[in-house]
């Protein structure tokens, strides 16, 4: 039974052809040379004193299969801002279409904003889209372990760190955990994070504990990011607990008729 996430690879891998067409490999990696200096992404989310903070990676889309349209007048800079004014640490910009409303010319538009750095999130599946995220101006990259091959996750992670980027690793299961620490210890953890998704891809229900749970199999757990079902500084509070000090967030901020206000009321402020 096919999922939601197999549809969107196979129209990515559509869209990269495409895209490839349109601007070659040799020119994209030409084009590079003049692209603005990265920003350290991993020394911006791991936190200074992670027995009292958590730091927050806010999201910009404008909608998702699970969320459906959060903003019909949807503006990735001008949502950065309010995020990076109210304590973002990062931003992760989407820059997929079809699915989430986002163009990859959106980086560019946050990179304008915001001094932070900032997360391309989107379905790399090869090394164009490296290239292609470097120029645009990402600082780091997602790389979800369910649609790569170790094979070809070594090779973007590998062009990644050459361009300077920082790669967060996306994982689901506790059957990817363990082959993605695996490959990590094998490769090394330098220029990592490790992303834990509480989504579930066949139902795209959420569910907090699943990072929580997954974390607590590591011996370390200072590069793992919790991603998806964050609604509250109490979550925060049991990420913490759990030893985990970055989050990523994103549906529950775009809810809030002022998601800078949510993103200052989720770290704790009132």
């Amino acid at each position: 039974m096919s999922t939601i996430l197999d549809e969107i690879v196979f129209l990515k891998k559509q869209e990269v052809e495409a895209r490839r067409a349109h601007l070659s490999p040799a020119e994209l990696a030409t084009r590079v040379t003049d692209a603005m200096p990265v920003r350290d992404f991993c020394r911006a989310v791991m936190s200074i004193d992670p027995t009292t903070s958590v730091r927050v990676i806010a999201e910009v889309k404008q909608k998702s299969p699970s969320g459906g349209v959060f903003m019909e007048s949807y503006d990735p800079a001008v949502l950065a801002y309010q995020y990076a004014k109210f304590g973002a640490s990062a931003i992760s910009c989407l820059t997929d279409m079809p699915f989430f409303g986002g163009r990859i010319d959106d980086i560019g538009r946050v990179r304008n904003a915001v001094d932070c750095p900032i997360l391309r999130k989107d379905f790399l599946i090869d090394p164009y889209q490296i290239w292609e995220s470097r120029y645009y101006g990402a600082d780091a990259v997602l790389l979800i372990a369910e649609i790569l091959t170790d094979e070809r996750l070594q090779e973007m992670m590998k062009l990644s760190h050459e361009l300077g980027m920082t790669t967060l690793i996306e994982v689901h299961s506790s059957q990817n955990l363990s082959r993605i620490t695996a490959l990590l210890d094998e490769c090394g953890w330098q220029q990592c994070l490790l992303g834990i998704n509480n989504r579930n891809l066949a139902t795209l229900k959420s569910d907090l504990t699943n990072c929580i749970e997954l974390a607590g199999t590591l011996q370390n757990t200072s590069r793992v990011v919790g991603e998806s079902a964050i609604t509250s500084n109490a979550d925060l509070v049991r990420l913490r607990e759990a030893g985990i000090h970055i989050a990523l967030v994103g549906e529950s901020l775009l809810r809030h008729s002022d998601p800078g206000v949510a993103l200052h009321e989720l770290l704790g402020g009132s």
